[in-house]
């Protein structure tokens, strides 16, 4: 949407927007102007335009996570290592997603900010805001650069407005309901306030490690970037560029080299490991564990090199400075593309395709409820998606049932009172997150990212995030068990005979015997064979559940 404040047309400073106003909606402009200057061309050239913000602002998020790195790995030296310590020894990937987790909460806080949804008091804007911090920060960038990465204040404001974001703040200049959530709960990643080694304090990261992370969120192409203009989507691609990683410590003098693919991620080597290699098989090396092979004009310089130097030359063309500015020091942290990132790169399911998808899958469901189906009856169903990702589809899902959410209310009657923060629609959408969505994955990160994107769609200033908590989990959906498992009922298979062993046994080899041969017949079993083949067989899985769920009772 685009807004004209007529108000502002009035005035003489606001003769651009008047201007504006008759271009873009003149009768010249709708009707004869040439067909790639009318309103449809200028629309498509505008989505366009937006998906090359979306590339663009991919690559300089995943910057900003190897900026937080950096940051943290100097406020760990200075230490003495004491900082991320038991961390680093026990469970190194929560580091990883506690600086995950912090860009996640800066992109709710520069949304939120972008459409009014924080406190426009004098206080918030000035002491607590992101986009107040980030000028502060350029201003001083501007004034004192030699000493942004000697001063120490911005992480403290940070750390204070995401325990307010949690908690809540009853200050009549800065009230804000507590979201309470997954996302800003302080207790899931203690490290980020300093509350992880002996001695309580908060990190020492540096101002100038804050405005350069700020910097690429907020600046691209030397412009400002608005978050209220974004697509859910788009923010979900951007943040989707940063899963896939694990922590590592190096074991060697490293630098990391550009991916072999467009979508991958930069992957660290150790160059005291490539040096004792061999020459001749160096190259290989590389390409095993890097997957990009390095050609003619390199192999030779690659072979030759006597020393570490001599490799950082040999390779210069190939070093991603955006990941290692300099080499890595033995024993830094290091993030590292898991094997499936590496191969295959980051992907997220643009609406372009969620939309007809959703729309499609709906259709019969829809239909089953008649051609005006009541309110409660929408509310009643149940989609999940059990490998939910992102949340891609789950988003598209919460819109279009809430538009027809909307439509039932308004033909029966039934529009309920709506809060004073909330619009229709938006009160809709909040109703089919909470009610109807569910959605699993094995990846915690992907979970976090997709209650991220429908708090975005469904977002209200006064309502905390914890309604989705229930529907959103971390688990594994495809979970294949053996028949002695499914007989045993237990993950570990049990020598001990249950008394319902038998019983079990019996009707799981009826119903994988109707499955058998309704998969070697094929097409070429007549459809009431078929049927009946099919309904013996669901039979007999029923039986199996009910079996089942004599065992669990017996365990009460």
């Amino acid at each position: 949407t685009l807004t004209f404040p007529i108000s502002a047309m009035t005035e003489v400073a606001g003769r651009p927007i008047l201007a504006a106003f008759e271009m873009l909606l003149s009768g010249y402009r709708l009707l004869s102007a040439p067909t790639e200057s009318r309103l449809p061309a200028l629309l498509k050239r505008s989505r366009d335009y937006q998906s090359r913000v979306s590339t663009a602002l991919a690559g300089q998020v995943l910057d900003a996570l190897y900026e937080l790195l950096r940051g943290f790995q100097a406020a760990n030296d200075r230490t003495k290592g004491m900082l991320l310590k038991d961390l680093l020894e026990r469970e190194p990937n929560k580091i990883y997603e506690g600086m995950l987790t912090v860009l996640m909460r800066l992109v709710f806080l520069l949304y939120a900010e972008d459409r009014g949804l924080m406190p426009n008091s004098e206080i918030y804007v000035r002491h607590y805001a992101i986009h107040g911090l980030f000028e502060r920060l350029r201003t001083d960038a501007e004034q004192h650069p030699d000493t942004m990465d000697q001063r120490y204040g911005a992480w403290a404001q940070m750390a204070a407005l995401f325990r307010a974001i949690y908690s809540g703040c009853n200050h009549p200049q800065l009230r804000m309901t507590a979201r309470m959530g997954h996302l800003f709960d302080p207790e899931r990643f203690p490290f980020l306030e300093g509350r992880s080694g002996v001695d309580y304090r908060l990190p020492l990261i540096s101002d100038g490690v804050v405005y350069r992370v700020l910097e690429k969120l907020l600046i691209l192409d030397g412009e400002r970037l608005s978050y209220r203009t974004l697509d859910v989507e788009q923010i979900g691609s951007v943040y989707q560029t940063m899963m896939g990683f694990r922590l590592e410590m190096s074991t060697g003098i490293s630098i990391a080299l550009k991916p072999a693919k467009a979508h991958g991620a930069p992957v660290p080597i150790d160059l005291d490991a490539l040096i004792t290699t061999p020459s001749k098989d160096r190259p290989r090396w590389i390409t095993n564990n890097t997957d990009y092979k390095p050609p003619a004009s390199m192999v030779s310089a690659i072979k030759e090199s006597g020393n570490i130097d001599d490799l950082l030359a040999s390779l210069e063309r190939r070093i991603a400075r955006n990941a290692t500015p300099q080499p890595v020091a033995s024993g830094a942290m290091l993030l590292i593309p898991t094997d499936e990132r590496r191969r295959s790169g980051s992907h997220y399911t643009p609406r372009i395709l969620t939309e007809p998808i959703v729309a499609k899958t709906l259709e019969p469901i829809l239909k089953q409820l008649g051609e005006n189906p009541k309110p409660e009856a929408i509310l009643n169903l149940k989609v999940c998606d059990p490998a939910l990702g992102s949340g891609a589809f789950l988003v598209e899902v919460c819109r279009q049932l809430a538009e027809v959410l909307v439509q039932a209310w308004a033909f029966h009657g039934e529009k309920p009172q709506i809060p004073s923060d909330e619009d229709e629609l938006l009160h809709a959408r909040r109703l089919i997150a909470q009610r109807c969505l569910y959605g699993l994955d094995r990846n915690p990160m992907a979970v976090d990212l997709a209650k991220l994107s429908l708090w975005l769609v469904t977002l209200a200033k006064d309502h905390p995030f914890t309604f989705l908590d229930h529907a959103l989990r971390t688990g594994d959906s495809l979970v294949g068990l053996t028949n002695e498992q499914i007989t045993s009922f237990n993950w570990q298979i049990s020598p001990q005979q249950s008394f319902l062993r038998e019983m079990l046994e019996k009707r799981l080899k009826r119903a994988s015997e109707c499955r058998k041969e309704i998969l070697a017949a094929g097409d070429d079993m007549l459809p009431g064979l078929k049927r009946q083949k099919l309904d013996l067989a669901d039979e007999a899985l029923n039986m199996l559940r009910e079996a089942g769920d004599l065992v669990i009772a017996a365990f009460f």
